[in-house]
């Protein structure tokens, strides 16, 4: 009674590998592309440091990692599979305080720290390449607003929930477009979500 499997079998599973491998290639290619494209023009207005910001870059240790960019958006992201970096724009800095600058900070400090660019980019791939697992891209959306409220709790248990909720407020239109090689400060994805989580959340 033992089950016998075609001579083709072993060539019709290595035929499938392949073709995921061959998917997960296009689909890192094609997002990895994507987010050079996106930061090559960001970055073609980059500008000196503002004052604004060197006392509070300083207590969070992080020079040397933050990228300032002279652009009308509100734009906060952290970028940089292998050495990421924060990047600013004029308008953002402009329109908040020091503590609600400061919140950001904190935020993206955590997803520097923890190399959420690459991660988020790797995450992305593996549900493109396992596109027939119905529930991997809902895996993965969550994950991506797991990290968010992860970076969220830093700012919180730094005592600045309420910059952090008055800085959110301040970008309910998000300038960034959805990538996967980014981590961003406010992402349409999930900002609504992050408001109300943190309004409703009663105690760290």
């Amino acid at each position: 009674n033992a089950i016998v499997f075609p001579h083709s079998t072993p060539f019709i599973i290595l035929l499938f590998l392949s073709l995921i491998f061959f998917i997960g290639l296009i689909a890192l290619t094609v997002q990895f592309l994507k987010t050079k494209i996106f930061i090559k023009q960001t970055f073609k207005k980059s500008i000196g440091f503002p004052k604004k910001l060197r006392a509070i870059v300083k207590n969070l240790y992080l020079e040397n990692k933050i990228d300032v960019i002279e652009n009308k958006s509100h734009i906060s992201f952290c970028y940089g599979l292998f050495r990421p970096r924060i990047c600013l724009s004029t308008a953002l800095i402009a329109s908040l305080n020091s503590d609600e600058l400061k919140a950001v900070l904190l935020h993206e400090g955590y997803h520097l720290k923890n190399h959420d660019p690459l991660r988020i980019l790797l995450g992305k791939t593996a549900s493109l390449m396992l596109f027939f697992i119905p529930t991997l891209k809902d895996i993965q959306s969550h994950y991506i607003f797991s990290k968010e409220i992860a970076a969220d709790e830093v700012v919180i248990r730094n005592g600045s929930k309420e910059s952090l909720i008055s800085a959110l407020a301040k970008l309910l239109s998000p300038s960034i477009p959805t990538l996967s090689g980014v981590a961003a400060f406010a992402s349409s994805n999930n900002l609504e979500k992050r408001i109300i989580y943190l309004t409703e959340q009663k105690k760290l």
